[in-house]
């Protein structure tokens, strides 16, 4: 919120949580929903502004990402997902414990 895009290659992780809205935001997100094991459990792709997302039970977090991603990067459901810190070091996005 606040924001007028993401950029390519941005992304936000929010955790804990299962669910998400578009409130206030100007412009349209993919949004992925990852399990306790970082595995992506569910996708919505092209989230317009001002919506609701689904309820995704199983989720433990989410990562909202430029719409267009998913497709672009050819992530699919049971996909595990990584991501780098600022100095370029990957690591996998796991649950709090």
């Amino acid at each position: 919120m606040g924001r007028s895009s993401l950029e390519e290659g941005e992304g936000l992780l929010i955790e804990p949580c299962n669910w998400i809205h578009t409130f206030g935001m100007a412009f349209s997100i993919d949004v992925l929903y990852l399990d306790d094991e970082g595995k992506v459990a569910y996708a919505s792709y092209s989230l317009r502004p001002n919506r609701l997302g689904p309820f995704v039970r199983r989720a433990h977090s989410v990562v909202e990402l430029p719409a267009g991603t998913i497709i672009h990067s050819g992530t699919n459901i049971g996909d595990r997902l990584s991501q780098r810190d600022p100095v370029g070091e990957e690591r996998a996005i796991e649950g709090a414990s």
